[in-house]
C-alpha cells in the first residue's frame, strides 16, 4: 500500500490541471458572449441611425420643394428676409436639381435690392428726421381698412348725434380736445379697432400725450341711441363700413407746438355691450401704446404718421 501523503501527492496536481481546464472553458464562452452582445449592440445603434436618417428624409420629403418656394415668396412679401435667405438655403441642399431651387437666384437678388431700398429710405429718415415720415390718412389693418380725416383741434369733442342733437364734452380751461373722423370698412362681422395717439416731437423722441377715445358718430335717432332697438348702421354684423368720431383732451399748447399724430398698426379695441348704458355699445381696450417713440419705431411698420403738425 503507498503511503497516504504521496496519493495527495498525485491527486493534487491532477484537480489543480482539471480546475485550470473548466476555467478556461468558461473564460472563452464568456469572452465570446460580450464580443457577441457588444457587435448586436453597434448593429442596433447602426440601425436605430438609419432609422433616424429615413425619418428625417421622410418630414423633409412632407415639405415639397414647391411649398417650400410658396413660403419663401411669402417671408419676402413680408420683408421676413433673413428667414427667406435661410428657406432658400436648405430648398437647394435638399432640392438642388430642382426648378424651384433654380429660381432662388431670382428671389435673391429681389431680397438684395428691397434690402439696400430699405437701408436707404432709413438713412434718408435719419438725415431729416421727424419730417422724413410719410404722411397718410388711410391704412390696412388686417381685415380693416381705416380712414381719418377732420383732424383739428376745439374745445369741444361732439359724438353721439341723433335728428338735431349730440353729445359732447367740453375741455377743461388750458385744454383742448384733438379731434378726428374716422371710417372703418371692414370684411370681419366684429372686428376690433385701431386707435391713434398723439405725441409731441422733443428732439430726437417723441413724447405720448394722450390716445384718442372713439365713440359713434350717429344714431339713427334717439331710441336707437338709448338701444331700444338696433341701428344697423353701427353694426359690422349689417353694413361693412361704421363711422365713429375721435377725441381727447390735451393742453393747448399742444395745437402750436410739433406733434404727430401716430397710429400703432393693430386692431386693439374691442366691442363691448352693457344694457344699462347709453349708449349700450362702446369700444375700449389696451392701446399699447409706449411713452416714447424713436424715428427707428417707424422702420418696421409698426407706427406710421397721420399728420404731422408745426414741424419746421
Amino acid at each position: 500500500m503507498k503511503p497516504l501523503y504521496y496519493i495527495l501527492y498525485l491527486l493534487v496536481p491532477a484537480g489543480t490541471l482539471a480546475l485550470h481546464g473548466c476555467g478556461n472553458t468558461q473564460g472563452d464562452a464568456s469572452h465570446t458572449e460580450n464580443t457577441e452582445l457588444a457587435a448586436a449592440r453597434d448593429s442596433i445603434a447602426s440601425l436605430t441611425a438609419k432609422v433616424d436618417e429615413l425619418n428625417a428624409e421622410i418630414e423633409l420629403l412632407k415639405f415639397p420643394a414647391d411649398q417650400r418656394l410658396t413660403d419663401i415668396k411669402r417671408l419676402i412679401s413680408s420683408e421676413k428676409f433673413s428667414e427667406a435667405r435661410n428657406m432658400i438655403a436648405e430648398l437647394r441642399r435638399i432640392f438642388p436639381n430642382s426648378e424651384e431651387a433654380a429660381a432662388c437666384q431670382a428671389l435673391l437678388e429681389h431680397i438684395n435690392k428691397a434690402e439696400a431700398a430699405i437701408i436707404a429710405e432709413q438713412e434718408r429718415i435719419r438725415a431729416l428726421g421727424f419730417k422724413a415720415l410719410t404722411q397718410s390718412t388711410v391704412f390696412e389693418i388686417g381685415p380693416n381698412k381705416v380712414t381719418f380725416s377732420n383732424l383739428s383741434f376745439g374745445s369741444q369733442f361732439t359724438f353721439d348725434a341723433y335728428d338735431d342733437s349730440w353729445f359732447y364734452r367740453t375741455a377743461d380751461r388750458g385744454n383742448v380736445y384733438a379731434l378726428a373722423s374716422m371710417s372703418v370698412t371692414s370684411s370681419d362681422k366684429n372686428p376690433q379697432l385701431p386707435t391713434p395717439a398723439i405725441y409731441s416731437i422733443n428732439g430726437e423722441k417723441l413724447e405720448k400725450i394722450e390716445v384718442y377715445t372713439i365713440e359713434f358718430a350717429r344714431w339713427r335717432d334717439y331710441g336707437a341711441y338709448l338701444g331700444n332697438y338696433s341701428d344697423n348702421a353701427n353694426d359690422f354684423a349689417k353694413v361693412s363700413t361704421v363711422r365713429f368720431k375721435l377725441g381727447c383732451e390735451v393742453p393747448e399748447t399742444v395745437k402750436n407746438s410739433p406733434y404727430i399724430i401716430v397710429l400703432k398698426m393693430e386692431n386693439t379695441q374691442s366691442r363691448n355691450y352693457d344694457g344699462f348704458r347709453n349708449p349700450p355699445y362702446w369700444y375700449n381696450g389696451a392701446d399699447g401704446y409706449p411713452s416714447t417713440l424713436s424715428l427707428e419705431d417707424f422702420n418696421g411698420g409698426n407706427y406710421r404718421a397721420i399728420k404731422i403738425g408745426n414741424l419746421k
